[in-house]
């Protein structure tokens, strides 16, 4: 179902899981027991619903070249980006414009995708393999290119986290707001 665990061990890391998800340890008593101060760090296991973790997960460049935007997006997390329940997804968008006027937009998912054995996407629970896998690994930098539209000046490009794709969620008819929120990655 989840196997960052087993992503974490591959990459061979030396940050652990709490270096990111607890914070950095702080100046504090373990428990109101406690008489002497000791280094503490916050048991919230910080997440895409309660920090601003996904801002430091992923790093993005664009680099102009003759008439192609060259997009480099990086991994700085110690297991794939992005993971969890099969259900996530990442959205890498990026849109261009003559001034304000729109002339093109193109869409990077980042999600694996799961099946049954007659080729139906599902819930990994329900699966039978994996179909697809274009999450970033970890520390893994992947260049993604779209030529310039005739007469765009400039680009933008954004990324976006879903803890429930939106195809998976209207299918399990994950209704809540948790599932179908976008979480701005960058």
């Amino acid at each position: 179902v989840c196997n960052t665990g087993g992503e974490y061990r591959e990459a061979n890391q030396s940050k652990s899981c709490v270096d990111c998800h607890m914070g950095s340890p702080k100046k504090g008593f373990v428990s109101s027991l406690s008489s002497q101060p000791t280094h503490v760090r916050s048991h919230a296991f910080h997440g895409a619903r309660n920090s601003d973790i996904l801002t430091r997960a992923v790093t993005l460049w664009g680099k102009k070249e003759k008439e192609t935007l060259h997009i480099e997006l990086t991994n700085l997390s110690t297991h794939s980006f992005p993971t969890g329940t099969g259900a996530r997804l990442a959205v890498v968008t990026t849109r261009f414009f003559n001034g304000k006027k729109p002339l093109e937009a193109y869409s990077e998912k980042l999600s694996v995708s799961f099946t049954t054995l007659e080729g139906n996407v599902t819930l990994p629970p329900l699966s039978e393999k994996v179909e697809s896998d274009t999450r970033l690994k970890p520390n893994e930098k992947r260049v993604i290119s779209y030529p310039l539209p005739k007469g765009a000046t400039k680009a933008t490009i954004h990324v976006d986290y879903f803890l429930a794709s939106p195809a998976l969620a209207e299918k399990f008819s994950l209704t809540q707001g948790l599932f179908t929120k976008s979480y701005p990655v960058i």
